[in-house]
């Protein structure tokens, strides 16, 4: 079928840095079937690759797996690979380096090369949004010298800005119809968002779905409605089907929804577009239309020509080769301009102290200055502020600790359905709530990076703690980990015992206590964070982490939850003495089970209570 595409191989564009660095491993390698399966071996050896088949391994190899080592020799990796039977003809090394190739930050031409933008992320001297955002307004169909995106197939686009020109162009015809602009549907973004593949084809296309709406809307049952829009779809589609493609197949639309989805999960690192009505829509970002009409009134939509792959590639690897059109002093202004308008509609004074801080916006290369990032900081984290409010109901600790429940069961959310995110995510968002909810704090910083509405969009950070949490007399952080098995002990226990000497550090004026809770705690987990506690680490001699399995957790808020009914509560100071009281003993040598007993009674906050 005739449609762009951005590769599946890695869904979460956070992890392009862990690729990037296992590909790192066969730099200056020729690219060929031996170099391409070992590009995947290392995958496995430095822990990249997460899901790995094991109903064909040995015994040793799933110790490995679950080994506490930090990575797996290449040798060991090896084994892991031929065991599972691979093809060895590097066909999923092929796969995961496109990405990578086509965000500018590696080369395969001739050998293998981490790329001077590829270097600057593995160095942590560039963030991965600025990455995306580059990548975002570069990215075009045809490319020369690619087997698919070729001019004469009639490919024309730079589906980014072509993707905030139809959204544009859908809102303005539906608003001229007397109705409420929403954007694309979700079924209408992975139809409509792929399979625009020219420029030229905007306007009709916009129309196309407009009409679409319409002959939809026009019908009575549910069925009928059912049946003229999947109709109406295939005849849109019939032109693009290619060799023996059918409309009607499976597959076919499988994959149109496949590529709508991933293209929605790269372009929206770039905060120009965020989800509405339940998630059910996308549509421009109201803090971004300034930017997004510049984009339009520019034609960015329409692709450059290169006459070689290798001059497009330096085009993608050179963050000077694009200058937006909100560069100039004059765009700059009505940029800053839009923004403070919002501000009065929203009656927001910047200077007003909040509780929720999130981590909406830095100064970007590509998109704003430090002061325009810091307006839309302070409008995103006012969009949030009513969660506050909502906190302290007993109905919003109820629903805490009934998504803790579904998340035990590894089941999702209700809010993924809106937000479209993964259960690592879900478990940072329900435990910020629940924070949020048990007691009088000053401020909390979920460390998650969020969209303009401040819904989450990915998990933290890993250089940071998941959440912050500043109370009157003490500090907290908390770290949370869907993991289980005995990985989680390697990767989340010294982390969470960094980031909290790291934190003790940056506030020392306060006491600082670490939280960690997951599914199920490993007896290894358990057992350093007890280690911790009596002989310390970096440079202190405690590291204070509590850690709480969910059952453990939610036993905890449920109680709070009840004394909330009758009129109760607990205090940040009683809430200190409370996790305080559930340390290792320093009176008798408790051992870890010991310990881990008196946690993992929830009446133990009953006496907190008052």
């Amino acid at each position: 079928m005739k449609v762009w595409s951005i590769s599946t191989s890695i869904r979460d564009p956070l992890r392009v840095p862990d690729f990037l660095r296992a590909l790192a491993q066969v730099e200056g390698r020729v690219w060929d079937h031996k170099s391409q399966d070992d590009f995947y071996i290392y995958q496995i050896a430095l822990r990249v690759r997460k899901k790995i088949s094991r109903a064909k391994l040995s015994t040793e190899s799933i110790r490995l797996l679950d080994s506490s080592e930090d990575d797996l020799s290449y040798e060991q990796a090896r084994m892991i690979f031929d065991e599972n039977q691979y093809v060895g003809d590097g066909m999923r090394g092929r796969n995961d380096i496109a990405l990578l190739v086509d965000l500018g930050l590696a080369d395969k031409t001739g050998s293998v090369r981490i790329t001077s933008l590829g270097k600057a992320l593995l160095n942590h001297e560039i963030e991965m949004k600025e990455i995306m955002l580059n990548f975002a307004l570069k990215f075009q169909v045809p490319q020369a010298e690619h087997s698919k995106y070729k001019s004469e197939l009639g490919y024309a686009i730079r589906p980014f800005s072509g993707t905030l020109a139809l959204i544009n162009k859908v809102n303005s015809n539906w608003a001229k119809l007397g109705n409420e602009p929403k954007g694309l549907s979700w079924d209408e973004f992975c139809l409509f968002v792929p399979t625009l593949i020219n420029y030229s084809q905007i306007d009709s296309q916009a129309q196309f779905i407009v009409n679409l709406r319409n002959k939809v809307k026009a019908e009575r049952s549910p069925k009928a409605k059912d049946e003229i829009f999947k109709s109406s779809v295939q005849s849109f589609l019939e032109p693009l089907l290619e060799r023996s493609e059918k409309a009607t197949d499976k597959k076919v639309l499988n994959n149109l929804f496949d590529y709508g989805d991933n293209a929605f999960r790269y372009f929206q690192q770039s905060m120009f577009l965020s989800l509405r009505g339940g998630g059910r829509y996308v549509d421009v970002s109201p803090l971004a239309e300034a930017q997004v009409q510049m984009l339009l009134d520019e034609e960015e939509f329409k692709p450059l020509n290169f006459e070689s792959f290798s001059v497009y590639a330096d085009y993608l690897q050179d963050l000077n080769s694009f200058i937006p059109p909100w560069s100039t002093p004059d765009k700059r202004n009505e940029i800053e301009k839009s923004l403070r308008r919002i501000l009065v509609e929203k009656g927001i004074k910047p200077s007003k102290v909040i509780k929720i801080q999130t981590q909406a916006a830095l100064p970007s290369i590509f998109r704003e200055d430090a002061e325009i990032a810091q307006l839309r900081k302070t409008i995103v984290d006012s969009n949030v502020q009513d969660l506050a409010l909502a906190a302290t109901t007993v109905e919003f600790l109820e629903e805490c600790i009934s998504e803790f429940g579904l998340l035990g069961k590894r089941q999702d959310i209700p809010m993924a359905e809106e937000t479209r995110i993964k259960q690592p995510t879900q478990l940072e968002y329900v435990t910020f709530k629940t924070f949020l909810s048990i007691n009088d704090l000053l401020q909390i910083k979920p460390n998650y990076p969020v969209d303009d509405e401040g819904n989450p969009t990915f998990t933290a950070g890993g250089n940071m703690p998941d959440l912050e949490i500043f109370y009157r007399d003490f500090n907290a952080i908390c770290e949370v980990t869907m993991m289980t098995n005995k990985t989680q002990w390697m990767m989340e226990s010294q982390p969470v015992q960094r980031h909290l000497a790291d934190f003790s550090l940056k506030y020392s004026e306060k006491t600082a206590l670490g939280i960690f809770i997951a599914p199920s705690v490993h007896r290894d987990t358990k057992n350093n964070f007890h280690f911790a506690f009596h002989y310390g680490g970096d440079s202190f001699e405690s590291l204070r982490v509590i850690p709480f399995d969910f059952a453990s957790w939610s036993g905890t808020v449920k109680n709070i939850a009840e004394a909330r009914k009758n009129g109760k509560k607990i205090s940040q100071e009683n809430f200190y003495d409370y996790l305080i009281s559930m340390l290792p003993s320093t009176i008798s040598r408790e051992t870890t089970d010991e310990w881990w007993e008196r946690i993992a009674n929830p009446s133990n906050i009953l006496e907190f209570i008052k």
